[in-house]
């Protein structure tokens, strides 16, 4: 093999002994990545750390990966392949690939810059033809009152499907135990006796505190975090996404990182919820999906295998079948 041939790549999966959030905090330290880079060598997808290396400069490179507690390896460098068209999503100017909705906002972005075009004033020039011997009325008016019509029927039809003016975070009345977000058309019911927490009492990783936090809807334990919790938040795997992959596609694709205890597809309340639970970390997580709006909307929830996982695994299911209501 020749110089300046080999390349080191991931699929995402995690060394034994080590959580996705502190490798994930590790690789951002190492290779100063960004939050949506740190979020790429997660995607489930090849991931391309360093390419064009020989030999020696290869291994030190993976030892130095390894360490974060990541699982990689070093390869031949395929011949050069079509680069990826990138595009800035107009909502929240994050740069990434070209897809349908944004990764970080879930704006559909065609749409959102449509919306934009339309609310923004354009003059209209018409051609005014030089004036008759005899006066006759002019249709223009009327041109001015179908293009009213028209810009008002698409405000009010974005107004209804967007909800504008609704916060994607929803509001939480912690003394009834009651979360519900008009954004996003849902509502969640959960015990009395359990606690609410906030991004930063519940999850250690500094990037998801600093890049992701406002994703994160609502996070609740019987207990407390570090036992097990229950989480809604709007998911990082985007509608687009669940299109191209097929719900059996996303399974086996975690399945390629963890061992598959469970899945479903149920109907809860006119939501299609897509479930699949797996072993990770000495714990058993449950992943739930549905759709709210255009919006992929993820509810998880994690045992640590030292509790009664049965039982609790039991609750944590019953508590998304009883309580997810839609508005």
């Amino acid at each position: 093999m020749t110089d300046q041939t080999l390349q080191i790549v991931t699929f995402g999966k995690v060394r034994a002994g080590f959580d996705r959030e502190s490798v994930a905090a590790n690789i951002a330290s190492l290779c100063k990545y960004d939050a949506h880079r740190v979020a790429r060598v997660f995607s489930g997808q090849k991931f391309i750390f360093k390419k064009g290396m020989d030999r020696p400069t290869a291994e030190r490179y993976l030892k130095a990966l390894q360490r974060t507690g990541i699982v990689c390896r070093i390869e031949a460098q395929a011949a050069p392949a079509e680069s990826v068209v990138e595009v800035t999503c107009p909502k929240c100017g994050t740069r990434q690939p070209q897809a349908v909705s944004c990764w970080h906002c879930q704006v559909v972005m065609d749409k959102y810059r449509a919306n934009q075009f339309a609310a923004q004033p354009h003059q209209q020039t018409f051609y005014t033809p030089p004036a008759p011997a005899t006066p006759r009325k002019s249709g223009l008016p009327l041109v001015k009152i179908l293009l009213l019509l028209l810009v008002f029927g698409a405000v009010s039809a974005w107004y209804v499907t967007q909800k504008p003016f609704a916060s994607p975070k929803g509001e939480l009345d912690a003394d009834a135990s009651f979360y519900h977000n008009d954004r996003f058309d849902f509502s969640f019911a959960f015990p009395k006796d359990w606690k609410v927490f906030s991004v930063e009492e519940a999850i250690q990783c500094s990037t998801i505190q600093r890049e992701y936090a406002d994703n994160y809807l609502l996070l609740i334990s019987p207990t407390n975090p570090k036992h097990c919790m229950l989480v809604i938040n709007i998911s990082g795997l985007g509608r687009d996404y669940f299109e191209q992959k097929g719900w059996q596609g996303v399974v086996r694709s975690t399945g390629n990182r963890h061992k598959i205890e469970y899945q479903s597809v149920d109907q809860i309340d006119n939501f299609t919820v897509y479930r699949v639970g797996y072993e990770i970390a000495n714990s058993y997580r449950e992943d739930a999906y549905f759709e709210a709006n255009g919006t992929m909307i993820q509810v998880y929830f994690y045992v640590h295998q030292s509790f009664d996982t049965v039982d609790l695994v039991a609750q944590m299911r019953a508590l998304l079948d009883q309580n997810l209501r839609r508005i």
